[in-house]
């Protein structure tokens, strides 16, 4: 396990390149597999253990930095990231014996920092082998919220957003909530299987799996990376998304034989839903703004034999679009709720960009309403839980669009799920789903 082509060491180096970058993890785990030829067997462990350091960065450099003789916040990046990965395999990983996950870590910053770090990770290492995980129980609202955010493992700014928006208690559970190794989902494409056959499928491949009680397409499954390299997965057969998407896909309430237009659909999840529902008939008319982006959408097209589905690049601020009696709008935002699933995003976002999201999201909403029919209908989506995103956007629309009206999401989503203005508005620890936001604006 000791040799430079083992899971521990590309752990160590892609995360200095999230370091240095601060790129997508996504991203960035595509690039590193790819360049360095990493082999498909070492991949979900990379990918794992990259997640869940990113993950739990907070309580890891709490407790390091307690034991550090110095500046820890001044220290190498390669020296962070492998005391970061010895410190996670002692307090977290417990099929790996103490002493390995000490020794491992210093071969690996002997090799690439020398014996004078590699000494000074031996000898904290030693120290995190007595440390007791702190327990966020023992938080209160009177904690200093510096303390708060490392426990918690979230950026101070954005405890403290949670905290003025839903309550200590709430804004507790759902960091509590993103540091737990989330749920996967996958989707039934029911153009490609049918439910038994899918069914037998999944207790073959997977340790344990559940079918979603809300959306019966859905299921709740383990092992994913070996369904990801799965024929069935390749031949188009299901797709991986939370049942969440599948909620704001009901709100569209798409019928057989009519078009629908998504303008920020890439990388296709929504738009697959959609046209599978619609029995791959009418015509979903896909467009984004990326290049890279749009040729993930074919792909996604593609794979799961939909060719009910228009492709094409446009920029929903500024382009046109054919006019259409149901608009999608899936619009980019924040990602708060969708932390528990991208470890990195609580890091790379700033409060700033909330704010510049809005201009966007402001943008799109009111380009986009001149293409919609009469008594036709906008879904606007997000998968943030910031009211700045949500019904912020849309109260200010209707006030300079007063041709438009919301529609209560009653019927077409569970009740559960609904808010007391009428909008689908999920919560991820109380719906154990990610955090969504979907109104229906109609055109008057």
């Amino acid at each position: 396990m000791s040799d430079k082509q083992s899971p521990r060491f590309h752990t160590v180096a892609i995360l200095d390149q999230f370091d240095r970058s601060g790129a997508r993890l996504s991203k960035l785990f595509a690039d590193h597999f790819e360049s360095r030829r990493v082999s498909a067997r070492s991949r979900p462990e990379i990918t794992h253990l990259v997640q869940e350091i990113v993950r739990r960065r907070g309580i890891l450099d709490h407790v390091i930095g307690t034991l550090f003789s110095g500046d820890y916040t001044r220290a190498d990046s390669t020296l962070k990231n492998g005391l970061r990965l010895g410190t996670y395999e002692i307090l977290y990983r417990d099929h790996v014996p103490d002493f390995a996950a000490v020794d491992e870590a210093v071969k690996l910053l002997k090799r690439r920092r020398g014996k004078g770090p590699a000494g000074l990770a031996n000898a904290l290492l030693r120290k995190v082998r007595s440390v007791v995980i702190p327990e966020t129980d023992v938080l209160t609202p009177e904690t200093p919220l510096s303390e708060s955010s490392k426990l918690l493992s979230h950026p101070p700014w954005l405890l403290e957003r949670w905290v003025n928006s839903f309550g200590w208690e709430r804004a507790k559970r759902l960091c509590e909530w993103n540091n737990e190794i989330p749920n996967l989902m996958i989707r039934r494409n029911p153009l490609k299987t049918d439910r038994d056959q899918f069914e037998r499928f999944l207790t073959l491949n997977c340790a344990r799996w559940e079918q979603s009680q809300i959306i019966p397409e859905y299921c709740t499954v383990t092992r994913a990376s070996k369904l990801r390299e799965s024929r069935q997965f390749r031949q188009g057969h299901f797709s991986f998304q939370d049942v969440s998407s599948g909620l704001i896909a009901a709100l569209v309430k798409p019928e057989a034989d009519e078009p629908i237009l998504d303008v920020c659909a890439a990388p296709g999840g929504k738009v697959a839903a959609l046209a599978e529902q619609m029995g791959n008939r009418g015509t979903v008319h896909a467009y984004d703004v990326d290049q890279t982006r749009v040729a993930l959408l074919r792909d996604t097209a593609q794979r799961l034999g939909l060719t009910s589905v228009s492709i094409n690049q446009k920029d929903a601020t500024e382009d046109t679009f054919p006019e259409t009696g149901k608009i999608l709008i899936d619009a980019p935002c924040s990602g708060t709720g969708v932390m528990g699933k991208r470890a990195d995003l609580r890091w790379r976002r700033k409060e700033t960009d909330i704010y510049e999201l809005v201009e966007i999201q402001t943008a799109i909403l009111s380009h986009c309403a001149k293409f919609i029919r009469p008594s036709g209908e906008i879904v606007y989506a997000t998968c943030s839980v910031e009211s700045e995103e949500n019904w912020d956007v849309v109260d200010a629309f209707l006030k300079s669009h007063p041709e438009f009206s919301t529609v209560s999401a009653e019927g077409r989503v569970p009740g559960e799920f609904i808010d007391e203005r009428g909008a689908l508005s999920t919560f991820p620890p109380e719906h154990g789903m990610d955090g969504v936001f979907g109104v229906i604006l109609k055109r008057d």
